[in-house]
């Protein structure tokens, strides 16, 4: 738990050193398979759990200094700019430059994003297009574990041809619209091993919740949503 000003950052030193370490394994990955194995890149993503943490306790200051039109327009202008810049050439001639600016712009971008589903309600879970989004959330793990097995053959030769042909707008469009019949497979592959109590806890870690288990969760005042009671067995 982060308190005080020493504390987060303490915590935010400590998720730069993860993240240029993991940055730097990913050199060696070929030479010690461990590394690979073990995932040490994807520890990157502990700076955005630090992030996180710190930008949702402080929200309140961020949301009301992003209500200013001129400096959420000054930060989509540069996101553009530098998405752009990076695309284009790379980020070698930052030197180790790179991971604190990969991170910056990552943050940038997933704050935006945030700020956008907090000023326009109708992106939110109360609407239809919020409904899907947070099934999407919901069912993360069915898309990470299941998407893998619908991906079109030779992808690696299309991602060539677009770094030939220098067109990373196009790329980035056809990744969007590639995604879309992917995630909708991958849900749908998801609901029907959910069909199966052991396939669904087997591979999705579905919880099962007996009848007993429901009761028990109707008759607790403590319990907001009301759980009907079936006669097969139910689970999350």
């Amino acid at each position: 738990r982060l308190s005080g000003k020493g504390s987060a950052v303490f915590h935010l030193l400590v998720a730069l050193t993860v993240s240029y370490i993991a940055l730097g394994s990913d050199r060696f990955d070929y030479s010690y398979p461990i590394l690979s194995l073990l995932s040490i890149k994807e520890y990157f993503s502990y700076s955005y759990f630090i992030l996180g943490m710190l930008m949702f306790k402080h929200r309140k200051p961020i949301f009301n200094l992003l209500n200013n039109n001129n400096i959420i327009g000054g930060c989509i202008l540069l996101t553009i700019i530098f998405q752009t810049a990076m695309t284009l050439y790379g980020t070698q001639t930052l030197g180790y430059g790179a991971g604190l600016a990969i991170l910056c712009l990552r943050t940038v971008e997933l704050t935006i994003i945030w700020f956008i589903f907090h000023k326009y309600s109708t992106l939110c879970a109360t609407s239809r297009f919020g409904h899907i989004l947070s099934l999407i959330g919901r069912r993360s793990l069915d898309v990470y574990f299941i998407h893998y097995f619908f991906l079109p053959s030779h992808l690696q030769t299309w991602g060539a041809y677009f770094a030939e042909i220098n067109a990373p707008f196009i790329a980035y469009l056809c990744a969007i619209i590639l995604s879309i019949p992917l995630i909708a497979a991958s849900l749908g592959t998801g609901c029907i091993l959910r069909l199966s109590t052991f396939t669904g806890e087997l591979l999705l870690g579905v919880k099962r919740i007996n009848a007993k288990q429901i009761q028990s969760a109707n008759e607790n005042p403590k319990i907001s949503v009301i759980i009907p009671v079936y006669n097969v067995e139910q689970y999350l």
